[in-house]
């Protein structure tokens, strides 16, 4: 008995000294979960210094008194899947010379770039406002937000009815995560938060294994639609997720549409003398489709809803860019050196994970720098 208590305590001291070493090696922001707050009208927030980020709050060193650049946006400008000096902002300060500041955060659509345009970039006093409009959510979001929010009422038409009093609650983010809490998410939940070491494997090689075939078997037990890529850089498309948010016959996506164009019209409006430009973020399953060509197993089912996903996303996208061509709105579309560098390199995670890693920010970096530095 006390051969096996020694061990484990031998264990847990050898656990204890990794994981201190790890904190030292590793930024806190780019491993643990940081910590969330209700919030009135972003309908959360992440707590000020929670895991490493900065006293607003965002996944920044420090809130500076001027910027040259401001990056507005969700999780794919927050750099989820990446480090923080992988995320596409850090990546375009490093190509461009200019300092960035990011107030990206993960779950935040339109709407809120709005808010966080006048409450914060603008007393940053950048010359560029670089917003993240991500084809995956963002429209989905702006429906959410605008047609359920007192706050967003203004946005809405004349006519729009005006939201019912359980509609006041915090919005809740689009998440691949079960609804209801299993004992073994929880922990997991305790464990990303607290635990270098944890996130240090689930982010690893094998962790990215272990989650792409949980992905499968919860696609699996819910007769989702998902399809695994090709090698050599196999990941997994859960096209019917994202053709949900891009769906053309969608009243609440033709809703999120509009309010979206609303916003950007006005975002540029407040931007003053600060140059708005919209980088259009793609979904991985148009950066990717022609992986599907490739893929063994594939319904005819999987094919079909991959193939108007992508055709819904090219329709929005042309509708996006008409808009802000018509308004001088500069824009940058990465999808096409997107689509060339994942010829050659991995730039997303082998899970149905959306998020680009740090190879795949890099490219939306080189693409926005090399389109701004050309004006």
């Amino acid at each position: 008995m006390a051969k096996v208590v020694a061990l484990t305590l031998s264990c847990l001291v050898s656990l204890l000294v990794v994981e201190v070493g790890l904190r030292v090696a590793f930024e806190a922001v780019d491993f643990l979960k940081p910590d969330m707050s209700d919030d009135t009208i972003l309908g959360w927030r992440i707590v000020a210094g929670s895991a490493g980020h900065d006293e607003w709050g965002f996944r920044n060193d420090e809130v500076p008194e001027t910027v040259d650049t401001v990056a507005i946006g969700d999780s794919q400008t927050y750099g989820y899947s990446a480090t923080a000096r992988e995320s596409w902002p850090s990546w375009y300060s490093t190509l461009s010379g200019r300092s960035v500041y990011s107030l990206g955060i993960g779950g935040y659509g339109p709407a809120e770039y709005l808010h966080l345009l006048e409450t914060k970039a603008l007393s940053l006093q950048p010359e560029q406002i670089v917003v993240g409009l991500y084809f995956g959510n963002d429209f989905y979001d702006a429906n959410q937000s605008v047609s359920t929010r007192p706050h967003w009422a203004f946005l809405r038409p004349a006519d729009a009815t005006a939201p019912t009093a359980e509609s006041t609650a915090p919005r809740v983010a689009v998440s691949s995560e079960p609804p209801t809490k299993h004992p073994f998410i929880t922990a997991r939940d305790c464990l990303r938060r607290n635990s270098m070491l944890f996130r240090v494997i689930e982010e690893g090689p094998i962790g990215q294994r272990i989650n792409a075939r949980a992905d499968r078997r919860v696609a699996s037990d819910s007769r989702e639609c998902v399809v695994a890529g090709s090698e050599p850089f196999t990941t997994i498309f859960k096209a019917t997720d994202r053709f949900s948010a891009l769906n053309p016959e969608d009243p609440a996506i033709e809703r999120g549409i509009e309010y979206t164009l609303r916003i950007l019209g006005r975002m540029n409006d407040l931007a003053g003398d600060a140059e708005l430009v919209v980088l259009l973020i793609p979904t991985k399953e148009s950066v990717l489709a022609y992986d599907l060509q490739a893929s063994k197993g594939s319904s005819g089912r999987c094919d079909g809803v991959m193939s108007q996903l992508v055709a819904a996303e090219a329709a929005t996208s042309a509708r996006v860019k008409s808009f802000l061509s018509e308004h001088g709105i500069p824009f940058v579309d990465p999808l096409d050196a997107m689509r060339v560098a994942a010829d050659t390199k991995r730039i997303y995670l082998r899970s149905a994970d959306s998020h680009p890693n740090g190879a795949g920010y890099r490219v939306m970096a080189d693409t926005l720098a090399a389109a701004l530095d050309s004006d």
